[in-house]
């Protein structure tokens, strides 16, 4: 493997808050400082050094923030640097060096609106502490998640509470919908209990009524998608079952057409199906730890690209509804907009706590042909009591099958993770 091949096309920064930022990364240098204590000696010819160790590595990053927002990206940086309510060391993916935990000290903006005006340029200096001071375990992360996935329950009833059941045909819009959410949530369910079913049962009395109970249709539909074993699977199947669901519940919501009560209520419904599933996919990311960083990774991107995703439809509606009158327009989550906010920066916080006890992803290229046999007992330092284990974890996480289990040729990309 070249040097090529290790780096990495991106540098990506997380502040301790969960905020992530991707500017461009051109080259810097990394310093590092022996600490000497130098003792001069009476009619002596050169020094005694008393070697104390060395300093943390100092890390200057320069970024480059570019693009129409570029100028509002840099202060949104600046400003989480900023930020006294999350103080800390941040988790930066560097480009040459991979994951590290740095703790900025500095940052200077340079502001060229006329020489360049589509790039801001800030000037970072950062070092690496002695150690992790993230402050919260994984375990304390985990808890924020539970918490704060409650909280977006709460929230998301109360938003579906002001939906108008006064008239007929809005009501039917509520059932409607829910009908229609109700079909993409069950092509996602693998396995069917009696608990599931109850639940399934209930949302469909409720939809089929015409005294709609809105406050007992918002807790049917939490407790249906938070519902332990509704998914099953490992953690990457269960995230990307739920974003399937929801970007099919989300497809069903047309910007298009007056904002009438009845289509308020339908929107309404939709998000309340929404937030649902972005609480329930957050609980499944601490059902079960990745078992590699990249794979923790993944998880974060697919969770804050769901997120971002879900925003954006919800306020390409309100949009849409903006020049109606007043009672005929849609405000996304009025009460549930600041919880979803906490409960994405908890997620993050959760992933980013948990990364440095996951196993590193390493790729080699075979030089020969070699046994995954004998890659599984090299590469793992396999003995006897635990060869049968490492092998079949290396058939699985290469995803070898065939003829592949027997003899791999030379040139093939194996991963192993340690």
């Amino acid at each position: 493997m070249s040097w090529q091949d290790r780096l990495r096309g991106f540098i990506e920064l997380t502040s301790p808050s969960g905020v992530t930022f991707r500017p461009k990364w051109a080259g810097d240098s990394v310093s590092i400082e022996k600490r000497v204590n130098r003792q001069q000696l009476y009619n002596i010819d050169k020094e005694l050094a008393d070697d104390l160790g060395v300093n943390s590595r100092n890390y200057p990053l320069t970024l480059y923030f570019d693009g129409p927002e570029n100028d509002v990206e840099a202060r949104d940086f600046e400003n989480a640097l900023c930020d006294p309510g999350y103080r800390g060391p941040w988790t930066v993916i560097h480009p040459v060096e991979g994951l590290l935990r740095l703790q900025p000290l500095s940052s200077a903006r340079e502001t060229q609106p006329v020489t360049s005006g589509n790039i801001t340029v800030v000037s970072t200096e950062w070092m690496e502490p002695l150690e992790d001071q993230a402050g919260l375990s994984s375990e304390d992360a985990a808890s924020k998640i539970a918490a704060a996935a409650e909280a977006v329950n709460a929230a998301a009833a109360a938003d579906m509470a002001k939906a108008d059941t006064s008239l007929l045909s809005s009501v039917k819009a509520i059932g409607n919908k829910v009908k229609q959410a109700m079909r993409e949530v069950s092509k996602q369910i693998k396995a069917v209990n009696s608990r599931i079913n109850q639940i399934q049962n209930t949302i469909n009395d409720i939809a089929n009524s015409v005294q709609m109970n809105v406050a007992e249709l918002s807790g049917a539909v939490i407790q249906l998608v938070e519902s332990p074993g509704l998914i099953i699977g490992n953690i990457q199947s269960r995230i990307q079952s739920f974003t399937r669901m929801g970007r099919q519940i989300m497809g069903g919501l047309s910007a298009a057409g007056e904002m009438t009560a009845a289509r308020i209520n339908s929107v309404l419904t939709g998000e309340l199906f929404l937030n649902a599933v972005t609480a329930g996919m957050a609980l499944s990311i601490i059902e079960e730890l990745p078992q590699t960083r990249p794979e923790a990774l993944s998880v974060l991107s697919q969770y804050r690209q769901f997120s971002r995703e879900t925003r954006d439809a919800l306020d390409a509606l309100a949009k849409a509804s903006a020049g109606n009158r007043f009672d005929k327009q849609y405000f996304p989550r009025r009460e549930s907009a600041e919880a979803i906010a906490t409960l994405d920066a908890a997620v993050t916080r959760y992933l980013i706590s948990i990364l440095f006890d996951l196993r590193v992803e390493r790729t080699i290229v075979l030089d020969r042909p070699r046994a995954p046999l004998e890659i599984a007992i090299t590469e793992y330092g396999a003995s006897s009591g635990n060869a049968d284990e490492r092998y079949e974890y290396f058939l699985r996480t290469n995803n070898l099958h065939g003829n592949d289990i027997l003899l791999l040729e030379a040139g093939r990309e194996v991963k192993i993770y340690a």
